[in-house]
């Protein structure tokens, strides 16, 4: 009894005791761990760091020191950071947020086998599949067929696990890279899942893989039938008819799918950014593109994320009105889009639109002030409206913004840079930018031209030129420009009845275009010509009315040459 007694004594005296001391214990652990948090949230990372490992020390049985030195050190030293992150797994093993911890290292490090045991582990703690998955994927990729067997069996028999069970199985045929052990394995698969589309759709694939198309064909039906919305059914069925040759009748099945009322507008979208960027440029898929994107202007024409797609689509057919059109909109109804901006510059500057495409380039130069490609237009446009000292002073900003690697850029500059410099007669100047960009590259179309154009200006040795056009013409072939220039050199030696019937002669004979033309008419009245200019002029207008508001311009200047 006496023995009862002084048990009861000792439990009453000493036990709120010790219970006093661990909750001192605890309090004193949550101030530093605090303070530690505290370093961390101001961003003094070096002094948080060694506080936590200190708590790491002094307090072993905490997970959340270790959880935040792993933290601390997962970006700059994973390695160092995985035994920490390891360790606050190993006390809180039911934490999933411990266990992505630790995965996100390993993947770090590459360790692809631990971090997919880890997810499965994580899918038995709280079910998140996706991490189930993922590991699948990884056991795929290092074809670790022992684990993907243990895998599949696992969620193949449950309903709700089932289709991408079956996905998982497929993937690892699929590797084999061997289509008719590929379809043998489909086609076991489907003698047990008849009703999964994902089963039929491999079929499909794989009778595809082996060229036989009409198998393909009959199988995608069936799959479009059932699946009228899934717009990919009806590329797939469309790859299977363009390879029969059925080109018509795949253009039509792929406007069913865009037609239905259930696919996304970002569906469809995709599908065409996917036709449009194809490497393989043939004249169908430019077709279906076309055809789909008439689809997509009819039923979303009102949607801005459409205007720059459609823009793209039109101006690849060459259909550059529209395009222009099409680019406007979006610059006018969506937030500024820099890509855009170029597109719609560059059109309206080769269908002779100068000054809308001055207005197009100012803009753009104003939102993307640090761009040496908005420098480039913005002076390309300010040469074609005869601004020549605002252009040269916008090319000699864009300049220092051009990276040593992007030449093209830097040529297309000088060749403008030396355009400035010869139209405001400072020919020197001109062929120092000319000698740069030829420094560049061994040989340049455009820069070259311009050379034989201030050659002919400058009156140098026929003999000279006519080894600058024979030089440029081996490189370019016998353009429209190089036969106007044969044309003024063979002028130059003519009287004006002559110089007027060979202009005659060369829209007869050799038909040049409105650009060679009005570069003849240019040169002309560099060297003092000015009713050959004229006539020049006129039938480069005659050619292409666009040019219009341009050459007036420069008909009105020859005019106010006394």
């Amino acid at each position: 009894m006496k023995g009862k007694r002084f048990l009861l004594l000792f439990c009453f005296a000493i036990v709120p005791s010790i219970w006093a001391q661990e909750t001192e214990a605890r309090v004193a652990f949550k101030q530093a761990f605090y303070t530690a948090t505290t370093q961390k949230i101001i961003q003094n990372n070096k002094k948080a760091l060694e506080l936590f490992i200190d708590l790491c020390a002094k307090y072993p049985e905490e997970a959340g020191p270790a959880h935040e030195v792993a933290q601390l050190l997962a970006e700059k030293n994973p390695e160092m950071a995985l035994p920490f992150a390891q360790q606050a797994l190993r006390l809180q093993p039911k934490e999933p947020w411990f266990h992505y911890s630790v995965i996100g290292l390993l993947d770090k490090l590459n360790k692809k086998e631990e971090a997919a045991a880890l997810k499965m582990g994580l899918f038995n703690l709280n079910k998140d599949f996706e991490q189930a998955v993922e590991a699948a994927n990884w056991w795929i990729e290092s074809n670790n067929r022992k684990q993907l067997s243990k895998w599949i069996a696992q969620f193949i028999q449950q309903p709700e696990y089932q289709s991408e069970a079956i996905r998982v199985e497929l993937a690892q045929y699929r590797k084999l890279n061997n289509p008719k052990k590929y379809l043998k394995a489909v086609q076991k698969l489907y003698a047990k899942f008849p009703n999964e589309a994902v089963v039929l759709g491999s079929m499909a694939e794989a009778q595809g893989q082996l060229k036989n198309w009409k198998e393909a064909e009959g199988l995608y039906r069936q799959l479009a039938q059932e699946h009228p919305n899934d717009i990919k059914v009806h590329f797939a069925l469309a790859q299977a008819l363009e390879s029969q040759g059925l080109l018509d009748s795949a253009q039509a099945s792929l406007g069913r799918g865009f037609l239905h009322p259930a696919v996304p507008l970002s569906v469809k979208i995709q599908v065409l950014q996917s036709l449009l960027n194809s490497s393989e440029k043939k004249p169908h898929r430019q077709k279906q593109a076309l055809h789909l994107s008439r689809i997509l202007q009819m039923e979303h024409g009102a949607e801005p994320s459409t205007y720059s797609l459609l823009g793209d689509i039109y101006a690849n057919e060459g259909l550059l009105d529209t395009a222009i059109l099409w680019y406007r909109r979006h610059v006018e109804a969506a937030p500024p889009n820099q890509t855009v901006f170029y597109q719609l510059v560059r059109l309206e500057l080769s269908k002779g639109q100068w000054k809308q495409a001055l207005k197009t380039a100012e803009k753009m130069a104003s939102l993307y002030p640090a761009n040496a490609i908005s420098y480039l237009y913005f002076g390309t446009a300010l040469n074609k409206n005869s601004q020549f000292e605002t252009a040269l002073e916008q090319l000699k900003n864009g300049e220092s913004y051009i990276p040593a690697s992007e030449i093209n850029w830097r040529l297309l500059l000088l060749y403008e840079k030396a355009i400035s410099y010869a139209e405001l007669h400072k020919y020197d100047r001109a062929k120092i930018e000319i000698g740069r960009g030829q420094d560049l590259v061994q040989f340049n179309g455009p820069l070259a031209l311009l050379h034989i154009y201030l050659m002919l200006h400058e009156g140098a040795a026929e003999s000279e030129i006519q080894a600058a056009l024979n030089l440029y013409s081996e490189r370019e072939g016998e353009t429209e420009a190089v036969k106007a220039a044969r044309y003024l050199l063979q002028a130059k030696k003519l009287s004006a009845e002559q110089v007027r019937e060979s202009l005659n002669d060369a829209l007869k004979t050799s038909g040049p275009d409105a650009v060679a033309l009005e570069w003849i008419g240019d040169a002309f009245r560099h060297l003092g010509m000015t009713e050959q200019a004229k006539l020049a002029y006129m039938k480069a207008l005659e050619l292409n009315p666009i040019l219009i508001g341009h050459l007036q311009d420069k008909v009105s200047s020859l005019s106010e040459i006394p």
